[in-house]
């Protein structure tokens, strides 16, 4: 037996009574997941995919159902996709007309008036739009129930469908569409005379469908902003497009300046520029014009052009130099600009006058730049104090409800953790909410910082995804990150041994023409020099160690995680490594994984002068450190460097750490790393385990493999347990074995053949 919710009959009491006595089960039948449409609609297509906006489209629209989906999609066959996203299939509109026709004449205007206030509508803002007492409304919409064009929600109603929605409107001719959209509007404008609130979509709605074309421009103009101040970036633009595409032209500034803004935060950054001078040009007020500037300011930074930035940040503090609130602004955007420079010092300076300014005037959104600023001025000397600053704007942010400044504080938080425990947590909660705000710039930041986590923690196709996702982003909407999306897939395949993609993403890298110094220093030090590494050359991993040192010294204010390294290096080949180690030990700007790495140097350098004990002690120091970042693949790398100097001085315990390193670099299917590894064991004398076979006592706790594994179970022969005298072997018992009662069960003989002769046939 099958029944619809909420019907009625002597079926349904039939069903009941059945399941009240347990004679039945009631088996509830759920909508289809999203997944589950798609394939319903592959399956109908014949294994074609549908276009992104028309999957979206069909699953809205069809709520689950099969049949809608079936119907939906044969109409699109017959007229087109642009009928899953506005048409309603035939079969659909004559079942909702043949209802509607069964129903009393007084029902069709109030559900009509009920449609046009959407799917989930005010029932009684329906009932004074059609002109009925709510009485009288009430028993009309209980019968539309009962048609099944209606479901009870709450102490309200909702149409069953989006598609029953749509048709109960398409039934109706336009001038009456018009006439009851009007009431409505009235009404509701009555309820809430300013409609600033939510309801203000709604309202636009309703004034688009009444022919008030300028009354609802400026209502989606209103509600555009509105959403501009919670942060929701995707929503701004499409009623900004809206309130663009009703035609009106008195609004046409006041959109575009929207439409920029949502460009600039979002990072659509050729949009925002093309918009931004259009602007320029149709203004003269200095205070509009002051504000179109830093607009384009914010552009500017999304594509990495400081000295741009800081140009029209300059030009908007000259035009409003008596208004403290744009001051401010103006300070926190020339403070961004510094930061991106590097200049560190002044970046810190401007961003505590614009937070000076911004507490005074209050402007949260301001403080939250600033304390941003300060946050990544400060990562690279006090992490500490790089932390309590993007806590602040977190905290800040998320009192005043500005969902776009708690992400990117969120994301800044996530960094921390890129340069500490390496746990992408925060970095993942931060890409799901600026994905949901539509934050494109925001979403290339943390796909940038999500990479080069995972390429810390050597799990390298997470890396190379993520870069990739950065790329494209940055190619699509002209984004600063380009070059280090590209810098960082280099620094992937560097670790996988692989040098023509390394030289392919490097020279791509290069060929941006942006930000070269730094895409220098992180190709050469982070990719070219660990390539080295894998391949055993650390003369040359040292030469391109070199060079991005050379890089750095020109750019002091730059964290990057290589100078330890090179230090290390230059201290394993013995060429100039006191001069390295306190040239990096004097450094102003430093990541703490850089500093652990020159803790390991001074290990090298005390264990090559004779103090072994020393040596040992400084380098536990470094692998313990090492060892709180998630993965092991940096303590692992570093390891693999030292233990040769480890065993030709005579400290620690190299052997182990190789062993261990050889299983962690197997986990993660570095194959070219754990090549290198069985060639310092084999170059030692030591035995060399298979794949999979090994120590496993030091591995971390997210690489150990469970007990009863082979590679847990199997030791190499040097770490097998000597076994003392042969022991007696263990008599099987019987089941009703007690203690004491040792007997052998009795030996049971195998059956005796027979010896007679087959017959012959």
């Amino acid at each position: 037996m099958a029944l619809r919710d909420g019907e009625s009959g002597p079926g349904a009491e039939m069903a009941a009574e059945l399941i009240a006595r347990r004679a039945a089960n009631a088996v509830r039948l759920e909508p289809l997941g999203h997944d589950d449409v798609l394939a319903v609609a592959r399956s109908c297509l014949d294994g074609d995919d549908l276009p992104d906006d028309v999957a979206v489209a069909l699953v809205a629209r069809s709520d689950g159902v099969p049949f809608l989906v079936e119907e939906l999609l044969a109409t699109a066959v017959q007229s087109g996709w642009k009928t899953i996203t506005d048409g309603v299939p035939g079969s659909v509109a004559a079942s909702v007309s043949t209802r509607l026709d069964d129903l009393p004449r007084e029902a069709r205007p109030l559900l009509t008036a009920a449609a046009l206030l959407g799917r989930h509508f005010d029932w009684g803002l329906a009932a004074s739009a059609a002109g009925v007492s709510e009485d009288e409304a009430a028993g009309l919409l209980r019968l539309a129930v009962r048609a099944q064009l209606l479901a009870v929600e709450g102490v309200g109603f909702r149409f069953r469908h989006a598609l029953t929605r749509d048709a109960v409107v398409a039934a109706s001719v336009p001038a009456e569409q018009a006439r009851l959209a009007r009431r409505a509007l009235d009404a509701l404008s009555t309820l809430l005379p300013g409609l600033d609130s939510e309801l203000g979509p709604l309202a636009a709605g309703l004034a688009s469908v009444a022919g008030l074309r300028a009354r609802a421009a400026d209502l989606w103009l209103r509600s555009a902003r509105r959403a501009l101040d919670e942060g929701a970036l995707a929503s701004a633009e499409s009623l900004a497009g809206l309130a663009r595409d009703t035609g009106s032209t008195v609004l046409a500034d006041d959109v575009d300046e929207v439409l920029m803004r949502v460009s600039a935060l979002s990072g659509q950054t050729e949009r925002a520029r093309r918009l931004g001078l259009r602007l320029l040009v149709a203004r003269t007020d200095p205070i509009e014009r002051a504000e179109v500037h830093l607009l384009l300011g914010t552009a500017e930074l999304g594509a990495g052009r400081w000295d741009t930035a800081e140009e029209h940040a300059s030009a908007a503090r000259t035009l409003t130099a008596s208004d403290v609130a744009r001051l401010a602004r103006g300070d926190a955007l020339a403070a961004e600009a510094a930061v991106g420079r590097n200049d560190l010092d002044t970046a810190v300076a401007l961003a505590n006058a614009a937070l000076d300014g911004a507490r005074r005037t209050g402007q949260v959104a301001v403080e939250c730049e600033a304390l941003e600023v300060i946050g990544r001025a400060e990562r690279g000397r006090d992490m500490i104090k790089a932390e309590a600053a993007f806590t602040a704007a977190c905290d800040i942010a998320t009192a005043a409800g500005l969902r776009l400044w708690q992400v990117r504080a969120l994301q800044e938080l996530g960094t921390i953790d890129l340069f500490g425990s390496l746990a992408p947590d925060r970095l993942l909660d931060a890409r799901r909410v600026a994905v949901s705000l539509g934050a494109l710039a925001t979403v290339a930041v943390i796909d940038l910082q999500l990479s080069a986590l995972y390429d810390e923690r050597g799990e390298l196709s997470e890396s190379l995804a993520a870069s990739t996702r950065c790329e494209e982003a940055s190619r699509r909407w002209h984004l600063s990150t380009l070059p280090m999306s590209l810098g960082l897939q280099a620094a992937a395949h560097a670790r996988l041994g692989n040098r023509e993609a390394m030289e392919q993403a490097r020279t791509a890298a290069i060929a941006t023409g942006e930000d070269q110094d730094h895409v220098t220093a992180a190709v050469e030090g982070n990719s070219r020099a660990v390539f080295h590494i894998v391949r055993g050359d650390l003369v040359a991993a040292a030469r391109s160690a070199d060079i991005a040192m050379g890089v750095l010294r020109r750019n002091p204010g730059a964290a990057q995680p290589f100078p330890g390294l090179w230090a290390l290096l230059r201290t394993l080949i013995d060429a100039d490594g006191d001069a390295a180690r306190r040239e990096v030990a004097e450094l102003a700007v430093d990541v703490p994984v850089s500093r652990e790495l020159l803790v390991a140097a001074e290990a090298v350098a005390l264990g090559r002068a004779g103090d072994t004990d020393a040596a040992a002690e400084r380098f536990a120091q470094a692998d313990e450190a090492l060892g709180k970042r998630q993965g092991g693949f940096r303590r692992s790398l570093t390891r693999l460097l030292v233990a040769p100097a480890a065993l030709g001085d005579g400290w620690g315990e190299p052997l182990p750490w190789l062993r261990e390193t050889l299983a962690v670099f197997e986990s993660k299917d570095l194959d070219a790393l754990a090549s290198r590894c069985r060639t310092v064991l084999r170059d030692a004398g030591a035995p060399v385990p298979r794949r999979g076979r090994g120590a496993t006592a030091a591995i971390p706790p997210e690489l150990a493999v469970p007990l009863g594994t082979r590679r847990a179970r199997v030791l190499p022969p040097s770490r097998r347990p000597r076994l003392g005298p042969r022991r007696r072997r263990r008599l099987p018992q019987r089941p009703d074995h007690r203690p004491g009662n040792d007997r052998r069960l009795p030996r049971r003989r195998p059956p005796r053949r027979s010896r007679r002769p087959r017959p012959r046939r």
